[in-house]
């Protein structure tokens, strides 16, 4: 009898704890704790359109398990893709010939990413240059500088196309300027002919008064889209509607400076970094809808794992990258130890997602890059670019994602009802 109690006891424990990991059912939330770091691509990667190997990746863009970014391969810059577990695949390169353009590409910027549909800006080595896009087929033009500028005063044609599109959907969001420079932000929907946004100066989009400096670098999320707008009393994020051509509206707060790529929109919030009026610097969220703002981090702020060392902010270096999900910023930032990382509050507080010297595949992270772009964050994952500075990986692409960890007092809460049920199933068979 004995040794049968003690089999069933062992039986009870087990069950108990297979229980107590399956916390969902019994509605416990989870914290966020660690990362899991999956590599995407190295330096040892094969270039899928030819020989060799690509290499020099530029911050990636990530939506669902989604991956674009920019690198080199043997024809010279390209821009990739790589969609969960399927092959890597180029979406353009050096011998691409532009579409509704002439000759072949040249060089690129940063992709955005959304679903399966792609968009960057291209450029070749004389005067083209403008905004392509995959939208469910072949690579197409949104805007190149052939195309007249909507709005433009003079009615002239688009002259300089900044390189920062966003991509929400089929919707394009780029700002631009004609050659009188007068800018604006624009959108494209479904591959159709761009329209201007309007701002809320009066007078907005025509030509800017002389407080007015310009409107740079949209985000869009659905068909809400938001930019910078500067002035020379300071700088504001502004919110549009895509295609509306209806007043926009200054969101967040304003202050002595924004730049991209260092901030992001999700829909919600606003993460950014900002230079405030005592030339000092931090990351900040602005929710939209209960309209609060938020200090995520600035110079007083001690590091996470940091060993007591607090961050370094500008305000004389550029503005870092700044990604938004679900509500929570995830941001690039250098510290008072020397050191430089990537850094998010995803699970309520702020923690550290990778930093200079820590080892990921058997490799130290051996320097500060930007890590990430304005598009790096996706739900609970980050795609980062790490250089390692050393053969045979030299530089990588990872996506972090964040492991859910159950609170200890829900593990014991689990355990103990668990326990309690089995035991009482136990009685039962031992009265019958």
């Amino acid at each position: 009898m004995r040794r049968h109690f003690h089999l069933k006891t062992r039986r009870l424990t087990a069950a108990a704890a297979a229980a107590a990991l399956s916390l969902g059912s019994l509605g416990v939330a989870p914290a966020f704790g660690a990362f899991t770091f999956t590599k995407i691509v190295d330096s040892n990667t094969a270039d899928p359109g030819g020989a060799g190997t690509i290499n020099s990746f530029s911050p990636p863009a990530l939506d669902g398990n989604t991956v674009a970014f920019r690198a080199f391969n043997s024809h010279g810059q390209a821009v990739f893709e790589k969609a969960g577990a399927g092959p890597l695949t180029t979406v353009a390169d050096t011998a691409s010939t532009i579409p509704s353009g002439s000759g072949k590409f040249v060089g690129f910027n940063n992709p955005s990413v959304s679903g399966a549909n792609i968009t960057f800006w291209g450029t070749d080595n004389n005067t083209q240059q403008g905004i392509y896009a995959t939208l469910g087929g072949p690579l197409t033009r949104i805007v190149d500088r052939t195309m007249a500028m909507p709005s433009s005063p003079a009615s002239l044609t688009f002259s300089t196309i900044q390189q920062l599109p966003s991509i929400s959907g089929s919707n394009i969001v780029f700002s631009a300027m004609d050659s009188n420079s007068y800018q604006a932000v624009f959108s494209s929907q479904a591959g159709g002919a761009p329209v201007s946004m309007v701002g809320s100066d009066p007078n907005f989009p025509t030509p800017f008064t002389s407080t007015e400096r310009g409107v740079a670098n949209p985000v869009v999320v659905g068909n809400a889209a938001v930019f910078v707008h500067s002035t020379l009393g300071g700088t504001n994020i502004q919110k549009g509607t895509v295609g509306a051509g209806g007043a926009a509206n200054q969101v967040g707060g304003a202050g002595a400076g924004f730049g991209a790529p260092g901030y992001d929109y999700d829909g919600t919030v606003i993460g950014y970094e900002m230079d405030t009026a005592n030339t000092s610097r931090g990351v900040f969220a602005y929710n939209t809808v209960t309209q609060q703002i938020s200090l995520i981090a600035d110079n007083t702020t001690l590091v996470p794992g940091g060993g007591g060392a607090h961050f370094v902010f500008g305000p004389t270096t550029a503005f870092n990258p700044v990604s938004v999900s679900n509500g929570a910023v995830t941001f690039v930032a250098g510290d008072s130890g020397g050191g430089a990382g990537v850094y998010t509050t995803l699970g309520g507080s702020l923690q550290k997602v990778i930093r200079v010297g820590d080892v990921l595949d058997g490799e130290a992270v051996s320097s500060f890059s930007d890590f990430l772009q304005r598009d790096s964050m996706s739900g609970d994952s980050i795609a980062l670019e790490v250089f390692f500075g050393v053969n045979p990986v030299g530089d990588a692409i990872y996506v972090a994602t964040a492991v859910p960890v159950p609170e200890p007092t829900s593990i014991a809460s689990a355990c103990g009802v668990s326990a309690v049920l089995l035991l009482r199933r136990r009685r039962a068979r031992v009265e019958r």
